[in-house]
């Protein structure tokens, strides 16, 4: 399911030129933090520990890294150059909330994801009032440079799925049957859920769910209706499995939802 992505902390920020042969084993455990590298000058070894080695790769310049704090790494420079990159680490609501993020990406948009990172790294070290303030709004515009990057990568494929998300988007309240789907998109049911689920990280059911609870999220708040009728509206037959559904989604019972919220 898509989740929200919110900061809460900014750790560390700043631009590092690494020696030429330099070694940093200080992940070698767990980074316990979210961080995002872009790489200036020279190239490194990611040299990943445990089940994620085979995820071990040379970083160059013009790659920008996203570092989950799940990950272990021993990081080597080249020894015929210094290796200068600019980092930040940061604290998110949602631990998997970038897990869309590939662990190394070759940005099309080089110069835009250079100009916001250089820009987040000056405010943060020059210490300004209201420094934090604007240094996370400068993270929000960087990881959302990035999520641009990854959605520009799966245009053509989303293209694909067009009709299935138009007919998702008037209809998730009603019955779909898949087969309806792929059958609007001519593919076959297999291709059509591998595509799905590669675009949109989750699949046609639970994109319909999302909607149908967000829906439900605003008629719970509009004080106009009951569980039931909300129920209802959204598609459910039975409000109990409505009920299950919606804490399942939300963390909270439509009741609890709306006494909260409101």
């Amino acid at each position: 399911m898509c989740r929200k992505i919110v900061v809460t902390e900014i750790v560390l920020c700043h631009k590092f030129s690494a020696p030429a042969g330099w070694v940093s084993e200080e992940y070698k455990n767990s980074r316990q933090r979210h961080g995002l590298v872009y790489v200036l000058e020279g190239r490194a070894i990611y040299q990943m520990s445990g089940e994620n080695r085979k995820k071990s790769f040379v970083a160059t310049a013009g790659d920008i890294l996203y570092l989950s704090p799940d990950l272990s790494y021993i990081t080597r420079c080249f020894e015929d150059s210094p290796f200068v990159h600019m980092t930040v680490n940061f604290q998110l609501a949602e631990r998997d909330a970038l897990s869309v993020l590939p662990t190394c990406l070759t940005p099309i948009n080089k110069r835009k994801i250079s100009q916001v990172f250089s820009r987040l790294v000056s405010e943060w070290t020059k210490r300004h009032d209201s420094y934090r303030v604007h240094s996370m709004s400068l993270l929000y515009e960087l990881i959302g440079a990035l999520l641009k990057e990854i959605n520009r990568e799966h245009d053509s494929y989303r293209q694909e799925l067009r009709p299935a998300l138009n007919y998702l988007d008037k209809h998730f309240c009603e019955p779909v049957p898949e087969k309806k789907l792929f059958e609007l998109c001519g593919m076959s049911g297999t291709y059509f859920r591998h595509l799905f689920k590669k675009v949109y990280k989750e699949t046609a059911v639970e994109y319909r769910t999302r909607l149908r609870m967000g829906k439900a999220c605003d008629l719970l708040l509009s004080g106009m209706y009951s569980v039931e009728r909300v129920s209802a509206v959204c598609g459910y037959d039975d409000p109990a499995y409505f009920s299950r559904a919606f804490k399942k989604v939300m963390g909270k019972s439509p009741s609890q939802y709306r006494r909260n919220e409101m």
